[in-house]
């Protein structure tokens, strides 16, 4: 059964940020960038640990280990400091 995440990246005040590149390496490897909304999705993952990276210009790179067990979408939120 396969997996999709939806991620949303903000600044530490909560405003979104669009173009953070958002990767989750594990069982699969998957990327995607931030829209203006600061929405991404990964989609098609295999169950399994994943390790979640959100990077962008004049941001500070936030990592997550996130366990996926298929079924519906997981939810991740990336607040992201100032770099």
């Amino acid at each position: 059964m396969r997996a999709n995440v939806e991620v949303l990246v903000v600044s530490e005040s909560g405003q979104p940020i669009g173009q953070i590149l958002v990767t989750a390496q594990g069982p699969l490897y998957r990327a995607g960038r931030s829209d203006n909304q600061g929405k991404v999705s990964l989609t098609g993952l295999t169950p399994g640990t994943y390790r979640l990276r959100a990077e962008g210009e004049g941001v500070v790179t936030l990592e997550k280990e996130l366990v996926l067990k298929g079924g519906p979408p997981v939810s991740v939120d990336f607040a992201l400091a100032a770099a």
